[in-house]
């Protein structure tokens, strides 16, 4: 599907990928003549990272510095400083609008996102940096967006800077892994992330219908049938909310993100909610909780 991406990476695209999550970074580097990848990936101690569009997210800046640069040595020597940064799911708010009419101008589409949203988020809509994918739905308009403040992005930006690297690009994991998905019937993308964040996104012929977040607090070390059943208690009423709001049940489950609790997850699933059930999937098989994102975007190149 397009996604978020795909309007944004018209020019040669970065060759570093970094995505950061709330317990690591992953950092690659692909070959600007092959499709040949060179990966690093280092952990946070925890309390590193505290993404949030509402507050500063790099708690300990060393702490960070530390694990950023020692995946870029880990790369080892690099030919250009051009970067695409993959942010957190928790460090911004994406979100699906629905217009009957939606200009073709950019500066009065961003003028009417804005005008939607400025009531809906808790920050300053005014200073944050908006991306968005416009899809034709029915008879309107699905606007997929990603919105995170300023001040956010800066201090991302910030830490890269410290390693002489900026930032072309920059997306949100869950938009950025939404091209990962094939067209077709209704699908419902289930993505944890490390911090325990849930986001689920209904997808139908690569229109993005609708996404919804829930925080599930910690899911380190929690019985899987605890937290699987946990997960199905958010998971089922929006299956519901999918078939009688949008008109189209949901044909299949894509589970990203789900580690250790993959296994009983595709098992289970499809028992409880009628519909089957597989991993989200790159080029190299299943993607994890780190790497969702990155490979969205190497998925456009």
């Amino acid at each position: 599907m397009n996604g978020l991406l795909r309007s944004l990476v018209e020019d040669p695209a970065p060759t570093l990928v970094i995505e950061v999550s709330t317990d690591g970074i992953v950092a690659v580097r692909r070959s600007s003549k092959s499709a040949a990848l060179q990966r690093a990936e280092r952990s946070f101690a925890p309390g590193t990272l505290d993404p949030a569009p509402t507050r500063p997210n790099i708690a300990n800046a060393g702490e960070f510095a530390a694990a950023l640069g020692g995946a870029l040595d880990d790369l080892g020597p690099r030919s250009g400083s051009e970067t695409a940064l993959i942010l957190p799911d928790a460090s911004s708010r994406v979100t699906v609008l629905d217009f009957d009419v939606f200009p073709s101008g950019a500066e009065e589409r961003l003028k009417l996102i804005r005008s939607r949203l400025t009531k809906a988020v808790p920050f300053d809509i005014a200073a944050a940096r908006i991306a968005y994918q416009a899809s034709s739905s029915g008879q309107g308009h699905s606007v997929l967006v990603a919105l995170t403040p300023v001040e956010v992005v800066r201090q991302y930006e910030d830490a890269l800077a410290q390693f002489g690297l900026w930032s072309g690009f920059v997306s949100v994991s869950s938009a950025a892994a939404l091209n990962l998905l094939s067209d077709g019937d209704m699908t419902l993308l289930i993505k944890l992330a490390p911090s325990g964040l849930m986001t689920l996104a209904a997808i139908e012929n690569g229109v993005v219908r609708l996404v919804r977040n829930v925080d599930l607090g910690s899911i380190e070390a929690r019985p899987a049938d605890e937290l699987l059943n946990d997960l199905l208690a958010d998971i089922y009423p929006t299956q519901v909310f999918v078939s009688d709001s949008l008109g189209q049940s949901v044909d299949q489950l894509v589970l990203c993100g789900f580690g250790e609790y993959l296994a009983p997850a595709l098992e289970l699933f499809p028992k409880e909610l009628g519909c089957a059930a597989k991993p989200l999937e790159s080029r190299d098989g299943p993607v994890g909780r780190r790497d969702a994102g990155m490979w969205g975007y190497l998925s456009l190149s």
